[in-house]
């Protein structure tokens, strides 16, 4: 009943490995959206090490979520299958990754059994108490996903397989239209996050869950109509500086079906949606399963997991890192494209979740079957007066160190940084690995 794999038409692996050579950058139009087009490139120095290989059982398959990293170094992630409580079988796992010496110890934290959850596509985050929270694909009362939070048991022992306690904060009721990505929290405490599907009109929507003694309260920021305004919003939504929110949908769009960069501004009466950009498959990439990042400039950064449509055919799609940047008076620099895309049949292999920007303001992110052996690489986009830079900081092999790496990166203190693969590893069912500098 419950699948293991929600997030729609993602984590495809190339068929033919892309071509080699250099990163290509070149700008649109005659406006400022720089496009940088992943077709290989290699510059590594740097350890790669697997912490853990999933078994299926008990510790979970298929990871598509990267990992938080708590103030002790500890790792928490999420599986979107395996388990050991659910009645369909396989219902996904929190896991918590502690470190020991020279290696990794993975405990599943929390199993899902159908009824409080199943299939979480997204990650988790954690408040200043240690306190859990994420969203499952589907399973609550509605099947269409929940938001919960996984609180430490006091009283159960720190070696039993599963010692957090869930508490389902909202069950949504769009079936296969649920949650995917990992929520946010504003200054308050309140989350936010969206839907792919469901909604007044079926599109999606980008949702409030506010906190209060009667329990939490859902409150839809915006219902996605799938025309103009975006559909299928994949991923979850971040904050600028002012208060805006700001997001993608995978599809809809004036011009084609590949997508849109749209901003939520509040105000009295609610909130307004723009969309900022609206991709065309023409060149500028489609299918933003990823999010968008704000730099301190608060410019937008982002991903597509697709070059073109044309591109697509035949299995080879390499995708794409753009820079939509904010002009001095506050607007965004956008253009009305003289075409039609075609992308609702493409699959990508470049990246599939938000990118991870460092101090220094270089870009971080993994596709999902690029690099030098087609199966997907961890690469680091370096900013200069000159441009940007591309440097391939692993290539996975498709062997033991995994392969089709969905996910975001995390750093720690030390700058080292984290991820995982969905599939590989040791048993076939995925990966966590660290690349230390």
């Amino acid at each position: 009943m419950y699948s293991n794999r929600h997030r729609p038409e993602t984590c495809f692996r190339s068929q033919a490995a892309p071509e080699s050579g250099i990163l290509a950058i070149r700008r649109i139009a005659t406006f400022s959206l720089f496009l940088f087009v992943l077709v290989g490139g290699a510059a590594q120095g740097q350890t790669f090490q697997v912490l853990h290989s999933f078994t299926g059982g008990a510790d979970g398959s298929g990871p598509l979520a990267g990992v938080t990293i708590d103030a002790r170094g500890n790792l928490y992630g999420t599986t979107t299958g395996g388990g050991s409580n659910c009645i369909y079988g396989s219902c996904g796992t929190v896991y918590r990754l502690t470190p020991k010496g020279s290696s990794w110890v993975l405990t599943p934290i929390y199993t899902f059994a159908g009824s409080d959850g199943a299939t979480p596509n997204g990650g988790v985050i954690q408040d200043a108490s240690g306190a859990l929270y994420g969203t499952t694909a589907a399973g609550g009362a509605f099947n269409g996903g929940v938001a919960f939070k996984l609180t430490p048991s006091a009283t159960a022992s720190p070696t039993a397989l599963s010692h957090w306690n869930e508490e389902v904060l909202h069950e949504f009721d769009t079936y296969r239209g649920g949650p995917l990505d990992t929520l946010i929290f504003d200054s308050t405490g309140s989350l936010y996050g969206t839907t792919y599907g469901g909604g007044t009109y079926g599109g999606g929507t980008v949702f409030k869950l506010t906190p209060s003694e009667q329990g939490w309260a859902e409150t839809v920021l915006y219902n996605f109509t799938g025309s103009e305004d975006g559909r299928g919003p994949v991923a979850g939504v971040v904050f600028d500086a002012a208060g805006n929110l700001f997001g993608t949908t995978v599809r809809g769009g004036p011009y084609s079906e590949c997508g849109t960069v749209f901003q939520l501004t509040p105000g009295t009466s609610g909130w307004t949606e723009t969309v900022l950009y609206n991709f065309t498959g023409l060149g500028d990439g489609c299918l933003p399963y990823a999010g968008v990042v704000v730099g301190s400039s608060g410019h937008l950064y982002g991903a597509l997991a697709a070059t073109d449509y044309s591109g697509c055919r035949g299995g080879a799609c390499p995708g794409v890192i753009f820079e939509l940047p904010r002009r001095s008076d506050g607007l965004w620099y956008t253009f009305a494209p003289g075409g039609r895309g075609g992308c609702r049949d493409a699959d990508g292999s470049g990246p599939q979740d938000v990118l991870t920007m460092d101090a220094s303001g270089a870009l971080y992110g993994t596709t999902a079957g690029e690099g030098a052996h087609g199966f997907g690489n961890v690469f680091k986009l370096t900013p200069s007066s000159d441009g940007w830079t591309y440097s391939s900081l692993y290539d996975f092999t498709g062997g033991v160190d995994g392969y089709e790496a969905c996910s975001r990166v995390t750093f720690d203190r030390a700058g080292n940084l984290y991820g995982t693969a969905s599939y590989g590893g040791a048993y076939g069912y995925g990966v966590v690995w660290k690349i230390a500098p």
